[in-house]
């Protein structure tokens, strides 16, 4: 009599574990960090890569969030709208109200492995502190907006009429509102809380 293909329960188990354990000594790599970065690491691909299941999971859920509805190809309901508080006019209630409403329907559907715990909101007044994202935000879209600039300058070179050369646009920093969003959670593998850090502007 043949014996039966595959593995018994209690190997697969053994063979989890295993793997969690190597992870968890960050020896092979899960996912791509983003924002993309060049990678360093002998065992790197050609980015920068994630080698803990737990700070993969928090990237995912950063990416979820800050991810526009429509913005996916072929998954026009993955993301959340909150990119529109910017223009929105109500109250720091109705706003946290909306990006909590806005997150528990994502986590939900794309992320329903994540327990969501606890949910704070507040808004950044100490200009050192609204400085510093404002300037995390900068270096890390700076090379995006060269990259954008160098671009339109290449296809209006040649152009009499237009002249792309030193031309800024910016939003009106000094009105801006800045909400700290902060999101507690926890995750099948651990118990403990997780904690993920997002800033969200709004027209003052």
């Amino acid at each position: 009599m043949s014996q039966p293909k595959g593995r018994t329960t209690s190997e697969a188990r053994v063979l989890s574990d295993s793997f969690l354990k190597d992870n968890q000594e960050n020896i092979f790599p899960i996912g791509i960090k983003t924002p993309l970065a060049i990678g360093t690491r002998n065992v790197d691909t050609l980015f920068s890569m994630h080698y803990d299941l737990k700070s993969q999971i928090k990237d995912n859920l950063k990416n979820l969030i800050l991810t526009r509805k429509g913005e996916r190809l072929g998954f026009g309901d993955f993301g959340t709208n909150i990119h529109q508080l910017y223009a929105f006019e109500g109250t720091d209630e109705q706003i946290t109200d909306i990006i909590m409403s806005e997150v528990s329907a994502a986590v939900s559907k794309y992320m329903p492995a994540l327990e969501l715990k606890n949910f704070y909101s507040s808004v950044l007044k100490d200009e050192i502190d609204r400085q510093n994202v404002i300037d995390k935000e900068e270096i890390q879209i700076n090379l995006v907006d060269k990259a954008r600039s160098k671009n339109a300058e290449s296809f209006y070179e040649n152009s009499e009429s237009v002249s792309l050369k030193g031309l800024n646009i910016n939003k009106n920093k000094e009105d801006e509102v800045i909400y700290k969003i902060k999101l507690e959670y926890t995750i099948p593998i651990d118990v403990s809380v997780q904690t993920l850090e997002l800033y969200i502007r709004k027209a003052g």
